[in-house]
């Protein structure tokens, strides 16, 4: 990976696990169960080299694939698709999704997130929403 672009994808490493872990999951295996969960986030690799594309204004845009694993309540490997722009300011957003093969609360499974985001460094908030749920996990619902 090209130095820029090591830059840059770790600039956004920061602020997903901020968002991530920042706010409190909601899971619920079922319908009938609620509950609230805790963990870690962590990008482990990042996949092929990011499209980088910077505009006259100093508007930067990021398009990166990255593995990672949850650890805590959710638990099991991630791949995730990253969109992000970084403004001549400083302000980012960015959005993507997740793909799990995990556990939530011992039960196992496999679902799809997205999440979404904005903030400046070290400062963001976000949301992370699962949008469908396989095996054990086929009724999850968590935010």
């Amino acid at each position: 990976m090209a130095p820029i672009g090591r830059k840059i994808a770790a600039l956004f490493a920061v602020p997903v696990a901020i968002v991530l872990l920042g706010q409190p999951m909601l899971a619920a295996a079922s319908d009938e169960e609620g509950g609230s969960g805790s963990g870690t986030f962590a990008e482990l690799s990042f996949v092929g080299v990011p499209i980088v594309t910077t505009t006259a204004d100093g508007t930067t845009l990021i398009a990166q694939s990255t593995t990672g694993v949850f650890t805590g309540t959710i638990s099991g490997p991630f791949t995730e698709v990253l969109v992000a722009a970084v403004f001549a300011d400083g302000t980012q957003t960015f959005s993507g999704y997740d793909t799990c093969v995990c556990s939530v609360g011992g039960i196992s499974g496999s679902f799809a997130d997205k999440f979404q985001g904005s903030g400046i460094v070290p400062n963001f908030t976000g949301t992370l929403t699962v949008i469908r749920g396989t095996g054990g996990l086929s009724k999850l619902h968590a935010t």
